[in-house]
């Protein structure tokens, strides 16, 4: 996690397609999307699959996450990237490009004898154990 960085210039159409191999539903929810979310972004079932199409008009970088509920717990567990959208007319060549994706992770233990789980009283007050960029991190626990 995070997911991969999508790339597309202003105007073309970007499309995506969500194969749910897991045991509860998942959605995909593009922040550059000028789309109705009630019609675009609709729960996947377990064994589903479900095809997103919308022209990229706005320049610039948005998030995309799994939109199903509780939207909280998805994107705290990695089901999250960026789409970076260029302007139709070519900026400035650049020497290098990059793309920093931020995560907090809210778990209810260390993970050193049992796997760690998702924690929701700490997510909803914002309580990290970890912050990552594009998945390498630094603990931000106090002490314990």
């Amino acid at each position: 996690m995070p997911g991969p960085v999508v790339h597309a210039r202003q105007g073309q159409t970007v499309e995506m397609t969500l194969t749910n191999d897991g045991a509860i539903p998942h959605s995909i929810d593009f922040h550059a999307a000028r789309i109705a979310p009630n019609k675009a972004f609709v729960d996947v079932m377990p064994g589903k699959s479900f095809t997103v199409r919308f022209q990229a008009n706005d320049p610039g970088v948005f998030m995309y996450h799994c939109g199903t509920k509780p939207v909280l717990m998805h994107i705290a567990n990695g089901m999250y990237g960026a789409i970076v959208v260029d302007p139709a007319t070519p900026l400035p060549k650049a020497n290098h490009s990059y793309v920093l994706v931020a995560s907090e992770w809210y778990l209810n233990g260390d993970g050193l004898t049992t796997p760690a789980q998702f924690d929701m009283d700490k997510a909803r007050a914002i309580m990290p154990d970890w912050t990552t960029f594009n998945g390498y991190g630094a603990s931000t626990s106090r002490t314990r």
